[in-house]
């Protein structure tokens, strides 16, 4: 009885498990750089992903200026080279920088 109540705990967390939504990226990651990073999340999260995160580089100089708010990268579950169609979990974590 022992037996058949773990096998059925087993199946039901593997049922589960498998059962938790996934999302297509619908560009590469080189895609998103140089694009102004809200553009991104606001990208991101059309296709589903809320759990992103924000890295803020260090103060721009003179000559940067221009590139303020633009990605410098991105990674998705620590992930930084997704090419266009990968598959990612809905609550995987997105870092833009």
């Amino acid at each position: 009885m022992k037996l058949l109540h773990m096998m059925l705990i087993l199946a039901l967390s593997i049922t589960l498990m498998g059962c938790q939504p996934k999302l297509t990226v619908t560009k590469a990651a080189d895609e998103f750089i140089n694009n102004d990073y809200r553009d991104v999340e606001a990208h991101l999260k059309e296709v589903g992903f809320h759990n992103i995160a924000f890295k803020e580089l260090g103060d721009l100089n003179s000559q940067s200026k221009d590139e303020h708010g633009r990605v410098e990268s991105i990674s998705i579950n620590q992930y930084d080279n997704f090419k266009e169609n990968d598959v990612f979990s809905e609550d995987s974590l997105v870092v833009i920088a």
